[in-house]
């Protein structure tokens, strides 16, 4: 559920339906392709001048990946997930990058995961309340791994269309950037 793209989209869409659309706001529009076309269409349309991105639903490691400044652009009748891009992004030195944190979760109904620090001791958060000692269960994987794009970010929106976008400005995948 959480590890395909476009099933992402539609599990963040039933929660934000479900919890308020507050408890998500820190994740872009997204829509899936093509059942999502009109209202991506529409959308884009009401954002003119945002950029966007398309990413391929059944591919991997940055292949299939595009920037969009236009509905126009939109991939028709291909699988895809097209997310409104994120403006004025968290960089370090100028460049793009990502988190990537290992977290087993034990149950999704209610939702069981763990937080753990070195200095103290780890409780699970439970969605339904009350905590669980780290001695009992350790659920998040104590690395982490960092991935940069290999060139200094430029916004999109400051000149330049967003298909003229360099690629290794504004993508972290390993394949891609490791030229």
């Amino acid at each position: 559920v959480i590890t395909r793209k476009d099933l992402l989209v539609r599990t963040i869409a039933m929660l934000r339906a479900r919890c308020g659309r507050a408890a998500y706001e820190y994740l872009p529009l997204s829509f899936v392709l093509p059942a999502d076309a009109a209202a991506c269409t529409a959308a884009m349309g009401r954002d003119g001048g945002a950029t966007w991105i398309a990413k391929p639903i059944a591919s991997s490691q940055g292949r299939g990946i595009s920037l969009l400044g236009s509905s126009a652009k939109l991939p028709v009748g291909e699988d895809c997930v097209v997310s409104r891009y994120v403006a004025r992004p968290l960089l370090i030195d100028g460049y793009k990058f990502d988190l990537r944190l290992y977290v087993a979760v034990s149950s999704f109904e209610p939702l069981r995961a763990c937080a753990s620090s070195r200095r103290g001791a780890a409780k699970e958060e439970r969605s339904g309340g009350g905590t669980r000692s780290a001695a009992e269960s350790r659920y998040v994987f104590e690395e982490g791994l960092c991935r940069f794009s290999t060139a200094r970010y430029s916004d999109p929106a400051d000149g330049g269309s967003a298909a003229d976008a360099d690629v290794f400005a504004h993508l972290t995948n390993y394949s891609i950037n490791k030229r």
